[in-house]
């Protein structure tokens, strides 16, 4: 079996073995930290099924790294190698968290890795705030940045085959009240016009590189009077 999958069923079923618990206030103090944070989800924050799963997932995978670093010490190798729920809030260091997110790179892309960071702040947060903890250990450590992907743009000759597209008969005006089955009576005119108006735009938009929006906005009082230019209103802030 691959060691992916291995991992991904031992945390499924630490994520279930957390929901079997008496949700009664009397066995809240003898809740392990991973099933004090299920009852701190479904009842507090009253996430869905599906977001407490994949918050228990994604703290269940650190504590079963942190439970294999645990029972690969010498001073387990002497004594019982503690399981994920047996872990104490004090395993809970900077350092494992540095060595957890160590073992997601090259295996998970850094949105993955952020949602986990996620969790794990959420679950140390809750934590800290029943006093099991000190500090949150993730405080120091940042998410990986995200890749940022470059905008696509036309190619020369797709860019000159757009601009041809008005002139060769592409979109032409439809008179008012024509619905989508009617056959209007052609009108050289105004199909011309229309041909002649899409051509402005498709080169004002891609000439000065204007969003939609910005060319839909100008009006003929905004070109200068010699032609020579247009105030065009942009977004602010851009």
């Amino acid at each position: 079996m691959p060691a992916a999958h291995r991992r991904s069923t031992a945390t499924d079923a630490l994520a279930e073995e957390s929901s079997a618990v008496d949700e009664t206030p009397s066995s809240a103090e003898s809740q392990s930290p991973l099933q004090s944070f299920r009852r701190y989800l479904t009842t507090e924050r009253r996430c869905s099924p599906h977001t407490v799963r994949a918050y228990l997932r994604d703290v269940g995978d650190f504590l079963i790294h942190l439970a294999a670093g645990e029972a690969s010490s010498p001073k387990a190798a002497a004594n019982h190698a503690p399981s994920p729920h047996e872990l104490s809030p004090s395993a809970y260091t900077p350092s494992a968290c540095r060595s957890f997110l160590a073992s997601l790179h090259g295996k998970n892309d850094a949105v993955t890795i952020a949602r986990k960071l996620s969790s794990l702040r959420t679950f140390f947060r809750l934590l800290v705030r029943r006093r099991l903890m000190a500090g949150n250990p993730l405080a120091g450590l940042r998410a990986p940045k995200r890749m940022q992907r470059l905008p696509t743009f036309l190619g020369k000759e797709e860019a000159a085959r757009l601009l041809d597209t008005p002139r060769a008969g592409g979109s032409g005006a439809r008179p008012r009240g024509a619905g989508q089955g009617d056959a209007a009576p052609a009108d050289p005119a105004r199909q011309s016009a229309a041909r002649a108006r899409d051509q402005a735009l498709f080169e004002v938009l891609y000439g000065a590189g204007l969003r939609i929006s910005e060319a839909c906005g100008l009006d003929l009082g905004d070109v200068a009077p010699d032609g020579t230019g247009a105030l065009i209103t942009v977004r602010q802030g851009k």
